[in-house]
């Protein structure tokens, strides 16, 4: 199997379910992850190792062989995990250690994969007993649970990775991030058998609450006072504040109880943390008010493995924000890039063609930026640049756009405008404002700027031609003084052309 896909894995814990439960699940770990060593920890102790360690053969196609042992400790390859095997009230806390070569790092998909192996310790029947047992550590052909326990487990091993491979699915088809965490609702909902799930993150806004963007269960009594909750909260906030999985079985009496929900007769909750680049952004919840339930080890690892794929797919959605953001940003200002504003400009006007309203683009350059650039050097331009992108983003409306086009041009898109009245206004309030002195490594520097600005006027009016315009607008503010603003006119078009070709004429009669 490749690394870091679910595929076929359930054919591999076919394989390994009649091994012994250590070396099985080792012996998983590394036919699953590609990995050089897998080890069965006990507080933080070896029980026993799987080494891969390739040997010389003389037959044709000498392959990868695992190597089980003892030993005490094992070398330190390369890239190490650790992942908890069963849930976190387990006696002998037990874990895997998983070890690659060097060079080849886990990514959070291959955790999501081990999570997932990590659960095959407690749906085997000797790694229940391995759990559980007061005494030493068993093997799967020792003291058997009976035929129909071990089925009922297989059966929900096999159920389990039917949920995460269409989870898998979703999150490598790129699938909306709300469609993968329903998904996983849902998943934990069906396989742990509560009514009650929910999945909360850190409010962005108010980092001490925590709001609910997806789950089930509530009554209409109490679903408005559960969209959002301290992170201080019941079982969740321990979750969230402590960063480990929480278990409450006597709910009504719990101090872990939320108040909200004391007349909602839950009989018992637990809650696993959800994790964005290692820190902790949410938890995962199920609760039920099923009498005298209990939470076997088995359901906890389900529970801390849905939590695992949240995790993963928040990440993702995260990593894509990021890289889109990068493709359609300025790295230095932050402000949108060429591409990014022309497709503004282009929805502006789609928009207002079915309105009397119209769209306006203007064309800014700074003043004497080369003077500032040449005397105090390229990073004091740099600097002076951020300041110009901070004051432009404070001159406009929300619904207004600033981007930078490269070196110290910027664009302005104005949508949704009655009259000339206001481009005016902002045309004066930018100029006004980037007017202002700034000290930059030291010196005061009076920046300023030369605006040129189009307006949408007729069907023929697109992006392209809008920032043409005012561009050429932007050219006749310099000429008339700069640190002023022209409204783009037929004239002005018909000036340039005649600047080019007169410039053409003085070329060929040098030549």
């Amino acid at each position: 199997m490749a690394p870091g896909s679910l595929r076929d894995l359930r054919h591999l814990l076919g394989t390994y379910q009649n091994a012994s439960a250590i070396t099985g699940v080792l012996q998983l770990a590394i036919d699953a992850l590609d990995l050089e060593v897998a080890t069965l920890l006990r507080h933080g102790e070896t029980v026993m190792s799987v080494h891969v360690r390739q040997r010389a053969c003389a037959e044709a196609g000498s392959e990868r062989r695992p190597q089980t042992t003892d030993a005490a400790s094992t070398p330190l390859l390369g890239p190490c995990i650790v992942i908890p095997a069963g849930g976190m009230r387990s006696r002998r806390e037990c874990a895997l250690r998983l070890q690659r070569a060097p060079g080849s790092p886990f990514t959070e998909q291959d955790q999501a994969i081990a999570a997932v192996i990590a659960a095959a310790v407690v749906y085997t029947e000797a790694g229940l007993e391995l759990l559980t047992r007061e005494g030493g550590w068993a093997s799967a052909e020792t003291d058997g649970m009976e035929t129909g326990r071990l089925r009922k487990l297989l059966r929900d091993r096999d159920a389990l990775l039917d949920q995460l491979s269409g989870i898998q699915r979703a999150l490598s088809q790129r699938a909306p991030l709300r469609d993968i965490l329903d998904t996983i609702v849902d998943a934990a909902s069906e396989l742990i058998g509560d009514e009650t799930v929910n999945l909360r993150l850190r409010d962005p806004v108010d980092p001490t609450h925590l709001i609910r963007v997806a789950g089930r269960g509530y009554s209409a009594e109490v679903e408005p006072f559960m969209a959002r909750i301290r992170t201080d909260e019941g079982a969740v906030g321990r979750a969230f504040t402590e960063g480990r999985l929480i278990v409450v079985e006597n709910y009504q009496t719990s101090p872990d109880r939320l108040q909200v929900l004391g007349g909602e007769g839950l009989e018992a909750a637990m809650s696993a943390p959800v994790e964005e680049n290692g820190h902790v952004i949410g938890a995962l919840t199920v609760a039920t008010h099923r009498r005298g339930r209990t939470y076997s080890l088995t359901e906890q690892q389900m529970l801390v493995t849905f939590a695992v794929h949240a995790s993963v797919a928040l990440t993702n959605a995260r990593i894509a924000d990021s890289m889109a953001h990068l493709a359609f940003h300025d790295a230095l200002t932050g402000l949108p890039n060429r591409a990014l504003f022309i497709d503004r400009v282009t929805q502006a006007l789609a928009r207002s063609s079915r309105t009397t309203r119209i769209t306006a683009v203007l064309f800014a350059d700074l003043d004497n930026f080369k003077a500032i650039n040449d005397s105090l050097g390229h990073a004091a331009g740099d600097e002076l640049l951020v300041v110009i992108a901070r004051r432009l983003r404070e001159s406009l409306r929300p619904s207004d756009s600033a981007a930078r086009f490269g070196g110290d041009e910027f664009a302005i898109l104005l949508e949704d405008i009655g009259s000339e009245v206001r481009v005016v206004n902002t045309c004066e309030r930018i100029l006004v404002s980037l007017v202002a002195p700034v000290a930059i490594q030291g010196t005061m520097i009076d920046p300023g700027a030369s605006i040129g600005v189009a307006l949408s006027g007729d069907a023929l009016s697109n992006a392209d031609s809008l920032l043409r315009d005012a561009d050429v607008a932007m050219y006749a503010a310099k000429a008339a003084g700069k640190g002023t603003y022209k409204l783009f006119s037929s004239t002005m078009q018909a000036h340039v052309v005649r600047r080019m070709q007169l410039e053409s004429d003085f070329s060929q009669a040098l030549d």
